[in-house]
């Protein structure tokens, strides 16, 4: 999905020390998406803990959180529940690429073509309830305790949203310390 900004927005390139001082959202299921895409092993496999616990969106989180630190940024991270329906298509079609790219990554990789089986692995990203709780744990981390917070819709939820509730993680406290 996305909306095109170009017409009524100006491009202009940004580094990162230019946001020194700022307080930025971001959108945190994106960017754990991302971290679980990119941050693999040679052959496609995510990076794991003993157990086989896929930890690349941790690991991506603390990578990006120490570079916004050292920039002075003081980031937001935005966990903003469930999609709305207008978006359930492009979810569909999302599913159908996943296990499309599955099932070329587990060929790719009996074949030995490890370069298009990381690609393909890329693709099959999937974030699930436990990553997102231990996401929000990290980010709202404080003197040894975490303390994420879920915040539920009203009953019915909100109008442009499902009729069923939603949740939302935020921290309770700022990332200052």
């Amino acid at each position: 999905m996305g909306i095109n900004l170009s017409d009524i927005v100006v491009l202009e390139p940004r580094k990162l020390e230019d946001f020194s001082g700022k307080i930025l959202a971001i959108d945190a299921f994106n960017t754990l998406y991302q971290f679980l895409a990119i941050i693999r092993q040679p052959n496609g496999t995510p990076l794991m803990d003993r157990q086989g616990r896929v930890t690349s969106h941790l690991s991506g989180l603390i990578y990006r959180l120490s570079n916004f630190v050292e920039a002075g940024i003081k980031p937001v991270f935005v966990f903003d529940g469930e999609p709305p329906r207008l978006k359930a298509r492009t979810i569909r079609s999302r599913g159908e690429i996943k296990r499309r790219a599955e099932r070329e990554w587990r060929e790719a990789v009996e074949i030995g073509d490890l370069a298009t089986a990381r690609t393909k692995a890329m693709q099959t990203s999937r974030l699930t309830g436990e990553m997102i709780d231990q996401s929000g744990s990290l980010l709202c981390r404080r003197r040894g305790r975490a303390r994420p917070r879920r915040a539920q819709w009203p009953e019915g939820g909100p109008r442009t949203r499902p009729r069923r509730r939603t949740s939302t993680l935020s921290c309770s406290v700022p990332l200052d310390s």
